[in-house]
């Protein structure tokens, strides 16, 4: 039986002990070798074990050549043999069953031996020094796996290139069209087609719609059997592949293997293969662009976005334009002007307050302002440590006349909601600025920092 058969018999042993357990029963200087390592798992014993042993088989036959004498036996990692009892030796030369049989005892036998006063090894009285006596030594053979068992098979290099090209592996998103804002897309232009191609590097090679191969006119080679994996484990069926085509991409010529599946949304997906060639590339997914060197020239590309939803998606840049219902302050009779002293601010807020008030100015969204008007600014720190922009205007709603708009009970509210199963939920950019001031009341909108005093 192996190590690991009879390693279970011994009961629970943490890790060191199963690794000085296993180094006991190596011979020497085998067992050296193991312990200088301090293996501390016994799988790493177990290896270093077998790399020594194999090891040995090298190094003692050249050393017996050179010293003119025989090799020595091979070190093998075995156990040393048990020492006989004088009290069994005689009964054991009888034959095998005068060996003592040990076999584990249960909870209910060790007890009733123990109220017996029996030794828990044998049938005789439990007393001081009977260990001397009484002894059992556990052999634990360990057996491991030929050489052959770790020789991992290596493919040529030629066979591994063309596995590789049998099977492409494609995204979910770009087969099945998914588009976000965030996608980066380029025009191909294909002989005298324009095309549109994504760039993603969730693609293991290039591909081209049915589609989109059947405009360009081009030959591909048909290949039976050919299929492309995507990311969610299915085949999709290859009709071909074109070898070598020739495309551009803004002036920039290149030739790549195009393989044929049925895309939906992209009639181009530019995967690893291609982008591997480009060098390193800098990629900037907020403005979608990309910049490489190519040859001996900057290229920089601008991402397509989707012109359909260009003007939501838009960073918002001002003002809105001014509408029939812009927002009004109307004071109290008899109010006066609301002026409210600043407070202190540490030297990190001061410059993050001059820095926003310049940024908006220069988007046209403050200017400065001799209003008797002057409100208190907050920076509140958002989840991603940045600062909010805040204005307390609290003193001056005290002044104002509150509108009364009818408030629905949110009872009815979520009856009417009853059945649905989509919901959509508006949430506007930088929301203080979406909404326009009547140019009557802008001056009440003042607020004053430790530098200026400015208004929307």
């Amino acid at each position: 039986m192996s190590f690991m058969d009879l390693l279970p018999r011994a009961g629970p042993l943490s890790e060191p002990q199963q690794v000085q357990l296993f180094t006991a029963g190596l011979q020497e200087p085998l067992a050296i070798d193991v312990q200088l390592q301090n293996p501390m798992t016994l799988d790493m014993a177990i290896s270093l074990a077998r790399a020594y042993e194999r090891r040995a088989q090298f190094v003692q036959p050249l050393r017996s050549s050179r010293r003119g004498i025989l090799p020595t036996p091979l070190t093998t990692l075995a156990l040393p043999a048990p020492v006989p009892d004088p009290s069994t030796s005689s009964s054991s030369q009888g034959g095998p069953a005068g060996g003592r049989q040990t076999r584990r005892l249960t909870p209910d036998e060790m007890e009733d031996r123990r109220r017996q006063g029996l030794c828990f090894n044998c049938d005789e009285k439990y007393s001081r020094g009977h260990n001397r006596v009484c002894k059992q030594l556990f052999i634990l053979e360990f057996g491991y796996p030929s050489d052959t068992d770790d020789v991992v098979e290596e493919k040529p290099a030629a066979a591994a290139e063309a596995d590789q090209e049998t099977a492409p592996v494609i995204s979910l998103h770009a087969i099945s069209g998914v588009r976000t804002g965030r996608t980066m897309q380029v025009p191909v232009r294909w002989g005298a087609t324009v095309l549109n191609a994504l760039l993603d590097s969730g693609s293991s090679h290039n591909f081209v719609s049915e589609e989109a191969a059947r405009r360009t006119g081009g030959v591909f080679h048909r290949r039976q059997g050919m299929h492309a994996t995507v990311a969610n484990g299915e085949h999709v069926p290859c009709l071909g592949v074109f070898h070598e085509a020739a495309f551009s991409i803004h002036g920039e010529q290149f030739q790549e293997d195009l393989f044929v599946l049925p895309l939906a949304g992209y009639d181009v997906v530019l995967g690893t293969q291609w982008l591997a060639s480009l060098g390193p590339v800098l990629w900037d997914f907020g403005c979608l662009t990309m910049e490489f060197w190519r040859s001996d020239h900057k290229v920089q590309w601008r991402g397509l976005g989707d012109p359909e939803f260009d003007d939501l998606f838009a960073e918002p840049k001002g003002l809105p334009p001014a509408r029939s219902c812009d927002h009004r302050i109307h004071l109290q009779p008899g109010a006066v002007p609301v002026a409210v002293r600043p407070y202190r601010y540490l030297a990190t807020q001061k410059d993050e307050l001059e820095c926003q008030c310049c940024d908006m100015m220069a988007r046209g969204i403050i200017r400065r302002s001799t209003s008797a008007f002057s409100s208190l600014v907050l920076l509140v720190k958002k989840a991603d440590d940045s600062w909010r922009f805040c204005v307390d205007y609290r003193v001056l709603n005290k002044h104002t006349i509150r509108d009364m708009f009818p408030i629905p009970v949110i009872d009815e509210l979520l009856d009417e909601l009853h059945g649905a199963q989509f919901f959509t939920k508006l949430d506007l950019r930088s929301g203080y600025h979406q909404v326009r001031m009547c140019p009557e009341d802008v001056h009440k909108t003042a607020f004053r920092t430790m530098t200026a005093c400015m208004s929307s």
